[in-house]
């Protein structure tokens, strides 16, 4: 390491001009690179905080998606819980794979109070990891209690503390579910939206049973008890309206009348899941083949990023561009430091021709044609490393000054 050091000393002291060079190409080009990576790096993050979860948060769906973001639901339903193995196996490293349908609950009641809540959703046990919503108190219902068609809830700590004080004296508690209105069934796509939880209007609905594979839009269903098993942070309206957050959880299968025979694809219709480190395109062409593969070719396969009620093209295209531009910044990161060091090398090229007659002395006195080689290797090392090692490190100060800047 000394004689690296030394050396480098050396030819700057001992030709200034082209140690300096030499330093300010490496100094430059592992700032820029450094610098690029690091703004690459800030669009990311704004990605991520846009969609409000680590990774990338995709919805599939089993029906055909235009460009103007409509979206029409296959019927019947050609996906089942198969659809998580699927993903899983085309994915690598996906996030646990929820179903995620809208359940016509609008209000809930309690002790004869009534309050209107934003949204109410039947998902699978993966969803509040997948989606990123932590839990302040109790626990999200189990695999097992999917299974056994439990009635259990998981809702936000607003709704908590609107209804019962705190996240915690909710645990516990049972309510009833209201219908939202008539004529709203399951993973029906219109949903009503409030600013919050308070007094509403009371409702009703009737039972009716669907015949195996029909369309469930239409059908209604009876109120319901709930008991509160967890309580989750209140996501921001940013998130609550770009991932199509809900105030309620329950089982997807949870809403189905005793004796209604609804198909086990009609929930895994649409799922959500994240990815890291792969496109939107990239998984939607994983997705499709993965599919055919395991249902056949005409199989419809939907994949958008964000709300699995309402495609935001707008969104997500601002997103891929943004993506887009990271990795471009990245690249030109990568090429401003590749030119750096071609400038290093012609500038060592000259240094070594210019000192043909030292090195020839060397030779006279002794030095063997190793020792000559390992000499101007640790004058090129030296070099490098100075200037690559400062560059960087204002690099890291730069980018430190620009995720300052970003941050609320």
């Amino acid at each position: 390491m000394k004689l690296i050091f030394d050396s480098a000393i050396s030819m700057i002291r001992e030709h200034p001009l082209r140690g300096f060079l030499s330093l300010f190409a490496l100094f430059a080009g592992s700032f820029l690179m450094g610098s690029a990576w690091g703004i690459a790096d800030s669009i990311d993050r704004l990605v991520n905080a846009a969609w409000g979860v680590q990774g990338t948060a995709m919805v599939l769906a089993n029906g055909t998606l235009s460009a103007d973001g409509s979206y029409e639901r296959t019927m019947p339903p050609q996906f089942d819980a198969s659809a998580a193995d699927i993903v899983a196996q085309a994915i690598p490293g996906a996030g646990p794979v929820s179903p995620v349908t809208n359940v016509p609950f609008g209000r809930i009641q309690y002790n004869g109070k009534q309050f209107q809540i934003r949204r109410m959703l039947g998902v699978g046990e993966g969803y509040l990891e997948t989606m990123g919503l932590k839990l302040v108190a109790g626990q999200s219902f189990s695999a097992s209690d999917i299974k056994n068609h439990q009635a259990l809830i998981v809702v936000s700590e607003e709704v908590a503390k609107g209804m019962f004080g705190s996240a915690e004296a909710a645990l516990g508690q049972s309510f009833q579910t209201v219908m939202a209105g008539p004529g709203m069934g399951l993973n029906n796509r219109t949903s009503t939206s409030t600013t919050g939880t308070g007094a509403a209007a009371s409702g009703g609905s009737a039972r009716q049973n669907a015949p195996q594979g029909a369309n469930l839009r239409s059908f209604q269903i009876p109120s319901q008890t709930f008991k509160v098993v967890g309580v989750f942070a209140t996501p921001d309206d940013t998130s609550r309206r770009r991932l199509g957050l809900g105030d309620a959880l329950i089982p997807y299968n949870a809403a189905s009348p005793g004796g209604m025979q609804i198909p086990e694809g009609f929930f895994w219709g649409t799922v959500v899941f994240t990815a890291k480190n792969i496109s939107l395109e990239s998984a939607r062409i994983a997705l499709t083949q993965a599919f055919m593969a395991q249902k056949g070719d005409s199989v419809n396969v939907a994949v958008w990023q964000g709300n699995p009620n309402s495609p935001d093209m707008k969104s997500q295209n601002t997103a891929q561009s943004l993506e887009s531009l990271a990795a471009l910044v990245r690249a030109l990161g990568l090429v401003l430091a590749l030119v750096a060091g071609v400038g290093m090398y012609g500038i060592m090229t000259v240094e070594v021709a210019g000192r043909s007659r030292h090195y020839g002395i060397r030779r006279a006195l002794g030095s063997s044609a190793p020792d000559i080689v390992r000499l101007v290797a640790a004058q090129a090392t030296g070099i490098a490393f100075l200037g690559g090692a400062s560059g960087l490190a204002l690099a890291a100060v730069f980018n430190g000054l620009i995720l300052k800047g970003l941050s609320p």
